[in-house]
């Protein structure tokens, strides 16, 4: 699964827990049966058990992010699928540009994006997360686009699914022939700054 799928959250936080378990029972069996055999914590495989700690340090705090964070629900996954359905992408071939399970990090908040949306000069998301900050989430996507040369984008967070899936299609009409490189870049930015 890849990030940007639906569910890729839900299957990460299962990848994550398990990497993270794993790597914590062979440093357990490599030092306390280095330990039943030599008779003493003073040799190789001790130092071995204590360096692999730092590759699971990371692994721990990759799985809390994880376990933190929650994807896009099924219900607007089913309605944002019919939203596409009517504003004519699956007739015309169109490029969706879109993405699920979007967890964005900066130093002081965090954004939880169920899905996203870019298509003409318009980059549209929407939150699950009560707690999200919309007009920070926006100047954060508008900084990171801006950073990396994609300027004029108007950028929108909702809060209320409904009225975000009635966007979709207006969004699809309003863009016409949009560029594809443009929508691909933007799409490959979000999810290169999101967990």
């Amino acid at each position: 699964m890849k990030k940007g799928d639906f569910g890729y959250i839900e299957n990460r936080k299962k990848h994550s827990v398990l990497l993270a378990a794993a790597m914590l029972v062979l440093i357990l069996a490599i030092y306390f049966i280095a330990l039943a055999y030599f008779k003493t914590n003073q040799n190789f495989f001790s130092i071995a058990a204590a360096l692999l700690c730092l590759p699971e340090g990371k692994l721990v705090i990759n799985m809390i992010m994880f376990l933190r964070a929650k994807g896009c629900s099924a219900q607007l996954h089913e309605n944002i699928l019919k939203a596409f359905e009517e504003s004519g992408t699956e007739k015309s071939g169109q490029e969706k540009a879109q993405a699920y399970d979007l967890y964005l990090t900066t130093y002081s908040k965090n954004f939880q994006l169920s899905h996203l949306c870019a298509r003409g000069s318009h980059v549209i998301a929407v939150t699950e997360d009560p707690q999200c900050d919309l007009k920070e989430g926006e100047q954060h996507i508008r900084r990171m686009l801006q950073s990396n040369g994609f300027h004029g984008y108007s950028i929108k967070i909702f809060r209320d699914a409904k009225q975000y899936v009635n966007r979709i299609p207006a969004v699809f009409e309003e863009a016409g022939t949009a560029e594809e490189n443009s929508q691909k870049g933007i799409l490959s930015l979000i999810k290169a700054i999101s967990l």
